[in-house]
């Protein structure tokens, strides 16, 4: 079961049929399936909660990437204080925006980086039930949508279910029933 980018992880291990357990019966995505699409990857849209767990994220599967090509001064100024400590340096109320360079997506390694990690390309070994706000699991062009449509083009078992309140915090609460009727 995850949330958020949780969920990605979710996903990510059905589709590598990683777990071996004659008792497992699939996974539990809440909130949807937004982050990694092509849309997302604009700079307020990125992905993660900070440009700079992002940077450290694509480091450390590329050695060779250097956060000082997508990230600002003001947030390289920051970046050291990741390998220092277990929580997020503060970003001193700085945007998304403000932390990462114009064009950042374009980088190699991010592109590689983004690519390897987008979830619902290839099939799904387990089922996985998908709790999501309706507004962002019916609007065609939500990631959610997408991922979804992608992965049932292929055979995958989804199953969708949509509550109508937006807030995914709140959705979390909403669904345990949901949840726990399904697996």
């Amino acid at each position: 079961m995850g949330y958020g980018e949780g969920g990605l992880t979710v996903v990510r291990i059905a589709e590598l049929g990683s777990i071996v357990d004659n008792h497992y019966l699939g996974g539990i995505v809440i909130a949807g399936l937004t982050g990694l699409e092509p849309q997302d990857r604009n700079a307020e849209g990125n992905p993660y909660h900070s440009p700079l767990s992002f940077a450290y994220g694509v480091k450390t599967v590329f050695p060779e990437f250097e956060p000082r090509d997508i990230l600002t001064e003001s947030a390289l100024r920051l970046y050291p204080k990741l390998e220092q400590g277990c929580t997020e340096p503060v970003a001193e109320e700085k945007s998304t925006s403000e932390m990462l360079k114009p064009n950042w997506q374009t980088n190699r390694f991010v592109e590689q980086y983004l690519n390897r990690n987008t979830v619902g390309e290839k099939p799904a070994r387990s089922p996985l039930l998908v709790i999501a706000s309706e507004a962002s699991a019916k609007a065609p062009e939500s990631s959610t949508a997408k991922v979804i449509r992608r992965m049932c083009q292929q055979g995958d078992r989804v199953q969708l279910e949509t509550y109508a309140n937006p807030d995914p915090t709140n959705v979390i609460g909403e669904s345990v029933r949901d949840q726990m009727a399904r697996h």
